[in-house]
């Protein structure tokens, strides 16, 4: 299903990456930081009058994982929800969610563990208990460091006989953020450009026969509702000039259509 599932987002003008032996989480994460940093330096080849950079890179994901990701103003989620509507997912929501920064995820799951992912944690520290000794010392090497004054037994003792494990654990949560790119973004090449969506120029006879060959009745419906408003923004911006900009815009060449 996978092949039938690549064809089909690609005729209908979404890109694929695809890095041989390499996690997608982790290709996901290493894009996000690229895209970021372009971001940075487009706005920094402005002048110090330049804007910061606005939200640029958004993470179509309900997975936990890319927590460690968030950066506010700058890298957030979108998560699918009940419906199908996809709300995002911020550096303030993990706030309300977890009552900690997105730099210490990282130490919450090295704490905790998680079993989905064959992360050990700390046995018998959950996640009430991770974010309490967060709060409380910040990191994780500093609740190492201070083992032996946490009142709990389970953490205290956890930490203090197998701080190494949480250390391990640690690193398997982490997402690599510096995967070699060269085999699917060409040097040099802006990954914003290697991801956009392009859904003006799509080979729309194509599309429709695979989503009919499948039966994707409500894909297609909303598809063509996309390619139409697509095709009105680039429309607008030939008549005025417009070029295209560097937030969710500039990404998908439209102004944030509804995927």
């Amino acid at each position: 299903q996978l092949p039938l599932a690549q064809e089909i987002v690609e005729l209908l003008g979404v890109r694929t990456l695809c890095v041989p032996g390499v996690e997608a989480d982790d290709t996901i994460a290493t894009l996000a930081a690229r895209a970021r940093a372009e971001a940075a330096s487009d706005a920094g080849a402005g002048g110090s009058s330049s804007p910061p950079p606005t939200t640029l890179v958004q993470v179509c994901s309900s997975d936990k994982d890319f927590h460690q990701l968030l950066v506010e103003g700058e890298v957030e989620m979108l998560k699918p929800g009940v419906g199908g509507i996809i709300e995002p997912y911020t550096v303030a929501d993990l706030r309300d969610d977890w009552q900690i920064e997105p730099e210490q995820f990282l130490d919450a799951l090295a704490l905790m563990g998680d079993a989905a992912d064959n992360i050990p944690g700390i046995k018998g520290v959950g996640r009430k208990t991770a974010i309490k000794l967060l709060t409380q010392y910040g990191d994780l090497e500093t609740a190492i460091s201070c083992a032996g004054e946490i009142k709990g037994k389970v953490a205290r003792e956890g930490l203090t006989h197998n701080a190494d494990q949480a250390r391990l654990s640690r690193q398997l949560a982490a997402l690599d953020q510096n995967v070699d790119l060269s085999k699917v973004v060409p040097g040099g090449a802006s990954v914003m450009d290697a991801l956009a969506v392009d859904l003006a120029s799509c080979d729309v006879e194509a599309a429709h026969q695979a989503m009919d060959d499948l039966q994707l009745r409500r894909l297609r419906g909303r598809w063509d509702e996309l390619v139409g408003a697509a095709h009105v923004v680039a429309a607008q911006r030939a008549a005025t000039g417009r070029q295209l900009g560097t937030g969710a815009e500039g990404a998908f060449g439209v102004d944030r259509l509804p995927f």
